[in-house]
C-alpha cells in the first residue's frame, strides 16, 4: 500500500490514551474494522493472522499448543518483512513461555512430569537446563524475568496482568513513534487497542479470574 494511503488511514484513528488515563474506548471494534478496507490484500491478510493471534492472547482459549505454537511460526513467516512487528509478537510469546515455567514452579511442579509442548523452544530449553536457578538465568536475557518472579512470590496477580500489558503497550508505542504512517503503526494500534480493551474490563475479582485462567492454560494447555 501506499505512504499516503497510510497517511489516510492512521490519521483517521483517534488517540488512545496511555492505559492509566483511559475511562473508553474512542473507537469501537466495528469502526476499527471499517477502516481496513483502506489495506491492500496482503497487508489485511497479515493483519486477520495477528488478530488471531491477539485473540488467544487477550481471551484465553483451550487451542492446543501445536496449533497455537503453528500460529506464531505462520505470522513469523508471513512477516518478514516487518521485523519489529516480530518483535512485539515474540514477545508475547517468550513471556507466555516464562510464566508457564513459574506457574509450574510455584506449584510445585517439575517440567519432567509433564510431556507436554509448553512455550517455544529456545527458552524452554534454556529453563529445562537451569529449572534450578531463580530465574533460570534468563534475567541476563530479558530484565523483565525479575519482575514476573517478583509477582509470583507476592501473589499479586493484578500486578502482574499490569506489568505484562503495560510492556506490549510500550514496545507498540515505539514502534508507531519509529514509522508513523506505516503497516507497523497499524498493526502497533491494534495491538494497543486490544490492550486498551482488556484493561478497561478489569476489577480486582475479574483481574484475578484472568489470571488464573491465563496459568493454568500457560501450564496445562500445551498438550
Amino acid at each position: 500500500m501506499s505512504p499516503k494511503h497510510y497517511y489516510t488511514l492512521m490519521t483517521s484513528l483517534p488517540y488512545l490514551p496511555p492505559m492509566e488515563k483511559a475511562r473508553a474506548l474512542p473507537i469501537s471494534w466495528i469502526q476499527l474494522q471499517k477502516r481496513r478496507t483502506l489495506l491492500d490484500e496482503e497487508d489485511s491478510l497479515m493483519v486477520d493472522a495477528l488478530q488471531r493471534l491477539l485473540a488467544w492472547y487477550y481471551h484465553p482459549s483451550t487451542e492446543r499448543s501445536i496449533q497455537i505454537i503453528g500460529r506464531y511460526e505462520s505470522f513469523i513467516a508471513q512477516t518478514e518483512q516487518h521485523p519489529k512487528i516480530q518483535d512485539i509478537v515474540t514477545d508475547i510469546f517468550k513471556q507466555r513461555t516464562i510464566i508457564a515455567a513459574f506457574r509450574m514452579k510455584y506449584a510445585g511442579l517439575h517440567f519432567s512430569d509433564t510431556q507436554k509442548m509448553w512455550g517455544l523452544q529456545e527458552d524452554k530449553l534454556m529453563i529445562e537446563r537451569f529449572w534450578d536457578d531463580e530465574d533460570f538465568k534468563l534475567s541476563y536475557k530479558y530484565p523483565w524475568v525479575k519482575a514476573l518472579k517478583r509477582f509470583f512470590i507476592e501473589d499479586n496477580p493484578k500486578g502482574l496482568i499490569a506489568f505484562l500489558m503495560q510492556f506490549i503497550w510500550e514496545k507498540a508505542d515505539g514502534l508507531k513513534q519509529e514509522h508513523p504512517f506505516s503497516l507497523d503503526a497499524y498493526v502497533a494500534y491494534l495491538i494497543q487497542w486490544s490492550t486498551l480493551e482488556k484493561w478497561l474490563t478489569f476489577e480486582s475479582q475479574k483481574a484475578t479470574e484472568h489470571f488464573d485462567h491465563l496459568l493454568t492454560e500457560a501450564c496445562y494447555a500445551y498438550k
